[in-house]
């Protein structure tokens, strides 16, 4: 049976533009959420988008979305966590903290 329409059943949502859709998964990653959490918020009211974790992980890696299962090599990630230290005038702190702080920045994102 022909599917002239294109249409498979499902309402996706109108899909964001690129720009839009790379600045929330970058947002996302800044703020550590879990993929069921991304999810959700994509959901949520101004993007109204529905989309599986499969999409979801397809759209990260084409949008070079950082995570913390491919942190950056060893010397740079601890050049991060030392300028980040070195700022840190009052030594208050702590590890989960300056992680944050670099996560942030929106370029690297440390595992634990």
């Amino acid at each position: 049976m022909p599917n002239p329409n294109g249409v498979n059943g499902y309402h996706n949502g109108e899909v964001p533009s690129d720009d839009v859709l790379r600045e929330e998964l970058l947002q996302y990653a800044k703020e550590r959420l879990p993929l069921k959490r991304r999810l959700e918020r994509l959901e949520a009211e101004p993007l109204k988008y529905y989309i599986s974790f499969t999409k979801l992980k397809e759209l990260n890696k084409k949008f070079n979305i950082p995570t913390s299962r491919k942190p950056p090599p060893l010397p740079l990630a601890t050049a991060l966590v030392c300028d980040k230290i070195s700022g840190d005038i009052q030594k208050r702190n702590g590890p989960d903290e300056i992680l944050k702080m670099i996560a942030s920045e929106g370029q690297y994102i440390l595992p634990r």
